[in-house]
């Protein structure tokens, strides 16, 4: 038996029993994911709402548009997933920002343009999947030299 998920009762719930920041983010996720059902694009995704977020799973599920340059925002995002999705045009250099990254996901896309070298500072990562795109050029050497 399939049941309905209200969103926007459940948020307002747990508002209620988080306190501060931390309802406001449950919040906000919940309000996201309510957008993300509707079939929203990823550009309209407001990211600078979630600055907790540490490990959104975006795979697979038909968001279109380009990752936003603000993403790069969450700086304590530690696995990052948008794959098989339709996501198309190039992967932002404001990456580099999210300085905790151990993961990062974005095969199965439809990405295009080199791979930024800013990839190259991020010291923790340890997991990069890139296949399935339309990415251009070489490896940047300083992917090379991660030492993860």
């Amino acid at each position: 038996m399939a049941t309905s998920f209200d969103s926007a009762t459940f948020a307002s719930s747990v508002t209620r029993e988080e306190d501060g920041k931390e309802g406001s983010e449950a919040m906000a996720l919940l309000m996201w994911k309510a957008r993300l059902d509707n079939g929203s694009t990823l550009f309209n995704l407001d990211f600078s709402s979630f600055p907790q977020l540490l490990s959104p799973d975006l795979f697979n599920n038909s968001l279109y548009g380009t990752i936003p340059s603000h993403i790069g925002s969450l700086s304590r995002l530690i696995f990052l997933s948008l794959s098989i999705n339709h996501l198309t045009g190039s992967i932002p250099a404001s990456i580099a920002n999210l300085s905790n990254l151990i993961s990062l996901h974005l095969y199965g896309n439809q990405l295009s343009g080199p791979i930024p070298q800013e990839i190259g500072t991020l010291a923790s990562l340890v997991d990069l999947k890139l296949s399935g795109n339309s990415l251009t050029s070489t490896i940047p050497v300083s992917i090379r030299k991660l030492g993860n």
